[in-house]
């Protein structure tokens, strides 16, 4: 199905599709632009007798579900139904539960730059017996980190939508037990976060020099954001100044 959408409507600027999920959008407000866009896909619909349902779709509006994020004129936000059980998740009380919770909690990983180091002591309760009704207690840190996600999660960061036409820009960072970094565009003269990723050092990483754990953040980013930026390199940005020895 999806490689038959993207062939019907490949000629389509204003027109995706995803299996059978199809998107239609406009960046004028003016509606008769995104109606006229709107038919050009119907019309493509009906001639290759394909069919919608009615009562699941979505027209004119600011802001819709996509790939289980919420996409609009404004920027990518979380899913309220997502970040709804996260915020009503008990606090765990062993290794199933915990695990089940950081399972979850993964989606917000690429929304706050943050997310590794406030979950990394929480996994390291998952590695102590590998049983999954062991029961757990979670100490003094990891009580306060569990608390300090659920307070994030009340005011969720809404991401950019990337322009592929201007430049895309890396900083990324490695410090104490966490690499990684955010791919962000300037707009209008402010910084815009298109997305973040960062991740818990393994035990051997812990033991690298610095230059080398700043290396590591720069490559882990450049692999987790590859997609954005297939046609054109991004630019990178460190505060480790022995890295520019590195070009």
């Amino acid at each position: 199905m999806h490689r038959l959408t993207s062939k019907l409507f490949r000629d389509l600027k204003n027109t995706k599709s995803f299996y059978d999920d199809i998107y239609v959008f406009t960046k004028s407000n003016s509606i008769q632009e995104h109606l006229k866009a709107l038919r050009k896909t119907l019309d493509i619909l009906r001639d290759n007798k394909l069919y919608v349902k009615l009562a699941k779709c979505v027209f004119c509006a600011n802001e819709i579900p996509c790939l289980g994020d919420f996409v609009g004129r404004d920027g990518v936000r979380m899913d309220p139904d997502k970040v709804q059980t996260i915020k009503d998740w008990p606090v765990p009380r062993n290794q199933e539960e915990l695990h089940s919770f950081l399972g979850l909690t993964v989606y917000v990983q690429r929304f706050w730059p943050e997310y590794a180091s406030l979950t990394a002591t929480m996994f390291a309760l998952l590695k102590k017996q590998n049983k999954r009704n062991v029961k757990i207690h979670l100490n003094d840190e990891q009580l306060k980190n569990f608390k300090e996600l659920m307070r994030r999660l009340c005011n969720p960061p809404v991401l950019h939508l990337p322009d592929f036409n201007k430049p895309m820009r890396l900083r990324t960072d490695a410090s104490k037990f966490v690499g990684g970094g955010v791919l962000f565009q300037v707009v209008d003269g402010a910084e815009r976060p298109i997305a973040y990723t960062n991740r818990k050092m393994k035990s051997a990483e812990l033991n690298y020099p610095t230059q080398q754990q700043e290396l590591l953040a720069i490559v882990h980013a450049l692999a987790a954001f590859r997609i954005y930026y297939l046609d054109k390199p991004p630019i990178v940005e460190t505060d480790h100044k022995s890295l520019e020895q590195c070009w």
